[in-house]
């Protein structure tokens, strides 16, 4: 639970996360790097240990949070919504996040409320996952746009336009102008599929108007159980079923998703690289592209900036990024009260 001292064991990921989250719950909106050993400090008041060796431990703690921020901030640029103050020693919060920045935030709020997380369990500063999970599809659609560098639609139930979902694929596959769906539900479908495990369909336009470019077709997973998940049978299941000529293009399948994966630096501390290197390889392998939470934050900004620019539409939730803002606005408040109350 967050409102505690950082993970004892926690890698870099974890120790990233609960510093992020520390600023979040800090009336400044910033936290100094050195408090993710003040747990570890406490237990050296009643532990007689190699002073030399403890040391060590906080060096590395903290070499480890440092390497996952400038990860962090390389890999996201001006989407990433921390700066961090090298002469201070402290991580803050922007001024004025990114449409991209709000939705890293709420990704980070967001899976640290699921199983095992650091805000995982019932008490005050648990946020409103209901909400949460309508409002990932948001940002999942519109990352989508982002990463094909085109039009997005949300076909995940319940859908904002209340459309059937053969309704929903009528609607998408004329302006893609590759597959043609079935006129009328086909009998051997799922009676009960209200989406077919899909939930974002996204294209690019080429400027000959011909198909046989980049076509994605994901799922957003928003809970801890996301690897469960094989994206890339539910998609041909959804080709073969739903359409009297599926695509000609060979679909990308993919998953979104707001936790963060294995930093490889871990290697050195928690499990072999060669490990981490393998799970990632087979993460890829069984859910196909992978679009998590620091992925999700650059391309919305990216698609923010496509739809502005360059005009293209349809993007679909594009205008509900307010309401991701709104949502992290408002639960910022919740986690400080929460966190002085049980200080």
């Amino acid at each position: 639970m967050m409102v505690g001292a950082a993970p004892q064991d926690g890698d870099s990921n974890q120790l990233c996360d609960w510093l992020e989250l520390a600023v979040l719950a800090s009336r400044t909106q910033k936290a100094l790097l050195s408090s993710v050993n003040l747990g570890l400090e406490m237990e050296e008041d009643f532990e007689d240990e190699d002073f030399i060796a403890q040391d060590e431990i906080r060096e590395r703690r903290i070499q480890c949070v440092v390497a996952a921020i400038d990860e962090r901030t390389k890999s996201m640029g001006a989407s990433y919504p921390f700066e961090f103050d090298d002469t201070r020693g402290f991580l803050k919060l922007k001024e004025n996040p990114s449409p991209g920045g709000y939705a890293y935030l709420f990704c980070l709020i967001v899976s640290n409320a699921a199983k095992d997380g650091l805000l995982h369990d019932n008490g005050p500063w648990k946020p409103d996952l209901k909400k949460a999970r309508d409002l990932f599809q948001v940002c999942a659609t519109v990352a989508s746009a982002g990463f094909v560098r085109g039009p997005a639609f949300s076909v995940g139930y319940p859908r904002p336009d209340h459309s059937k979902f053969l309704e929903k694929l009528h609607q998408i596959y004329p302006s893609y102008c590759d597959g043609r769906p079935h006129p009328v539900r086909p009998s051997w479908a799922n009676p009960n599929a209200n989406d077919d495990e899909i939930d974002v369909v996204a294209f690019r336009h080429e400027p000959d108007g011909l198909h046989g470019s980049q076509y994605l077709v994901a799922q957003a997973a928003s809970g801890a159980n996301y690897p469960d998940k094989s994206i890339k049978n539910a998609v041909g299941v959804f080709h073969q079923t739903w359409f009297v000529q599926q695509p000609a293009t060979p679909a990308t399948p993919g998953l979104l998703f707001p936790f963060v994966l294995r930093n490889p630096k871990d290697g050195e501390d928690h499990v072999s690289q060669q490990q981490i290197e393998g799970e990632h390889w087979r993460t890829i392998s069984v859910m196909g592209v992978l679009l998590f939470r620091g992925r999700l934050a650059r391309y919305i900004d990216v698609a923010v900036e496509l739809a502005a620019e360059d005009g293209i539409k349809p993007i679909e939730r594009l205008g509900e990024l307010s309401k991701v803002a709104e949502w992290v606005a408002a639960y910022v408040p919740q986690l400080i009260e929460a966190v002085e109350e049980l200080a």
